[in-house]
């Protein structure tokens, strides 16, 4: 069929072939990467995004030294607003970590940080090593956000 032209190689029809095949398949192949790096994008994105709200808890923290229950009123209410933001990029057990630390943090009163006599009694039982400050139960919390977001991949 081929051999009569002698312009046109015997193999000119797989050539025809792979060209369309290749100009078919190609911009699938593309808008699937294409997709698949912006999800990745959005997700880092919202990763660095509750990194950033955790880091700025923790300025926040050495601003307020001795008024830990004001940070942490203010601290509950950013936090309870930050997470969730996070859970269309997180699989179901990242999703239940992060959230149980943010049920924990939120299950401690404001009550629990006020006052001089919790403080002092908070203090001694920390020198003792039965208990903890207040700035180191609420920056246990900040570590352990920290840690799990991190730990997502």
């Amino acid at each position: 069929m081929n051999s009569d032209n002698p312009w046109i190689p015997p193999y000119a029809l797989w050539l025809l072939g792979l060209a369309v095949l290749g100009w078919s398949i190609g911009p699938l192949w593309g808008f699937y990467w294409g997709k698949r790096s912006q999800i990745e994008i959005e997700h880092r994105k919202a990763k660095y995004e509750l990194l950033a709200v955790i880091a700025d808890q923790r300025v926040k923290f050495e601003t307020m030294k001795w008024r830990e229950a004001e940070f942490f009123a203010q601290s509950v209410a950013t936090m309870t607003t930050a997470v969730p933001r996070m859970k269309p990029f997180l699989s179901d057990k990242q999703w239940t970590r992060l959230h149980t630390i943010l049920q924990e943090y939120q299950s401690h009163q404001k009550s629990e940080f006020e006052g001089g006599r919790a403080r002092l009694a908070a203090a001694i039982a920390a020198d003792l090593g039965t208990g903890k400050t207040h700035a180191q139960i609420l920056l246990e919390y900040l570590d352990r956000f920290e840690e799990c977001v991190k730990k997502i991949t």
